[in-house]
């Protein structure tokens, strides 16, 4: 376990901010906000290719200099070690005089920004792109004060191509590709999958690249000439990077891929607890529900509420995120809880105050239908729909015994309905009874051949169990039920 001093353990799970952030990063990966300087360092070429590390440059134990530097800022002898022959003599490559700010390595490579109340440098060491600013207005290193701030990007983007050809081309095509995915734009969808694809892009840029897949509604085209989204992500879960590992599980629950079931259940015996925790938010979402037996869904859950509650009890969104989570669970009361202790820590918080009011308005309407159909029940001559209903609610708010018993009771007096069976095969999948489940399933696709709720019910049993083909026919099923909802 990764220590910060002797007998101090660090719990695992830090969860980067990526370029899927758009308050954080610009769409190329500049930070606009004040990160930490690992996260664009260990993107750069000089970190990934040449084995550049922080002490290269910076002296651990201090140096007296601006940010404990070896050497001071403006001397190349920085940059020598590596680059030798461009600082020997600097004109051919910088195109300014020698001695100039122009040749300065820093001026180009690590061009200085206002981040908050600090000015950091862009730790990516990565080229100036001016056309990237004509785009998407990211600042350049060219049109910085103190350098050309009286000429346009385009200008600067112009010289750079005289001097150095289309080197901006790809770059750009980098950035719009995130613009784009931050967007939900379909066209992101196979630049972002070429990105994921390639174990030589950085790994905090190809796990962006899974996250923002996971906000564009429909990523599989049988037409498209790249390979399927989908499997790209569901590969991606065994990337040895934790970060693409966890973006991936997130995108899979979020495009609804239903195949990505035994794969996700799989990851909640990862070793990173991000994974886990993200693998277990997305099977929530395909709706999966962990038997009483279940028991690795449930210590994931467990790990997550002790991770919120023991390290982050005052991060408003940590909370907020729990809260999610319990409501995930079906344990309403608790998530309602959750977002009241996050108003507490930030009254302004408006994704808890929103959830608190639909949460708390549907704990309100679940006591009142609850106590108004049990009245319904005790009174003589009761029908089966008020067993159906009761059964309904029961399933919905988690309680899957009685869920199961109240529904079973319903079809017995004749309202089984699709609805009813739809939900009765939930309520036993909930309860590990999956054979139950399956034949309710079909019982709702007797009375409704397009039931959405029938054939997605029955493609997680198949997944679950492993039986991949009779999973993606349902799912398939599923899916065109929906077009054909759409279309009436």
């Amino acid at each position: 376990m990764p220590r910060h001093r002797r007998d101090e353990p660090l719990r695992p799970g830090h969860r980067p901010v990526l370029l899927d952030d758009d308050e954080n990063f610009w769409p190329d990966g500049r930070d606009r906000l004040l990160v930490f300087a690992y996260h664009p360092f260990s993107e750069g070429r000089p970190h990934r290719e040449g084995d550049l590390v922080c002490t290269d440059c910076h002296a651990p134990h201090g140096s007296g200099l601006a940010a404990d530097l070896r050497l001071p800022a403006s001397d190349p002898g920085l940059c020598s070690g590596c680059h030798a022959a461009i600082t020997d003599r600097p004109e051919p490559h910088t195109h300014h005089p020698a001695n100039s700010p122009g040749s300065r390595c820093v001026r180009c490579h690590l061009p200085p920004g206002e981040n908050e109340t600090l000015t950091v440098t862009d730790h990516r060491m990565s080229l100036p792109v001016p056309q990237n600013t004509v785009r998407f207005g990211t600042p350049n290193a060219c049109n910085q004060t103190g350098c050309h701030a009286d000429q346009t990007p385009d200008w600067a983007s112009q010289r750079a191509e005289e001097w150095y050809g289309a080197y901006q081309t790809p770059r750009v095509q980098k950035a719009e590709a995130v613009a784009w995915g931050r967007a939900g734009d379909p066209r992101a969808t196979e630049p972002l999958t070429r990105i994921l694809m390639d174990p030589r892009e950085a790994p905090f840029l190809r796990a962006a690249a899974a996250s923002l897949l996971g906000r564009i509604s429909q990523i599989s085209d049988p037409q498209s000439s790249i390979p399927d989204p989908v499997d790209i992500l569901l590969a991606s879960l065994r990337d040895p990077h934790p970060s693409i590992r966890a973006r991936s599980a997130t995108a899979l629950g979020r495009v609804q891929a239903l195949r990505a079931l035994r794969p996700l259940i799989n990851a909640l015996r990862d070793p990173s607890l991000t994974v886990r925790i993200r693998a277990a938010f997305s099977l929530t979402a395909l709706g999966y529900l962990p038997s009483p037996s279940d028991t690795t869904a449930h210590r994931v859950f467990a790990e997550h509420e002790a991770w919120v509650n023991e390290i982050l009890a005052d991060n408003p969104t940590a909370r907020v995120t729990l809260g999610k989570a319990y409501e995930g669970q079906r344990d309403f009361q608790a998530a309602l809880r959750e977002y009241r202790a996050t108003l507490r820590l930030d009254p302004n918080e408006a994704d808890a105050r929103k959830r608190a009011e639909a949460v708390g308005g549907e704990i309100q309407k679940h006591d009142g239908a609850t106590a108004m159909l049990s009245a319904v029940l005790s009174a003589r001559g009761a029908d089966g729909r008020a067993y159906a209903a009761l059964g309904i609610i029961a399933e919905q708010w988690g309680d899957y015994g009685q869920a199961a018993e109240r529904l079973t009771e319903a079809i017995r007096r004749g309202a089984g309905t699709e609805a009813v069976f739809v939900s009765l095969g939930d309520a036993c999948r909930g309860l590990g009874r999956s054979e139950e489940a399956a034949r309710a399933y079909r019982q709702a696709l007797t009375l409704n051949p397009q039931s959405p709720g029938a054939s997605r019910g029955l493609a997680l049993v198949a997944y679950a169990e492993g039986r991949e083909e009779e999973g993606r026919e349902y799912e398939e099923r599923y899916r065109n039920s929906g077009k054909v909802q759409n279309a009436k």
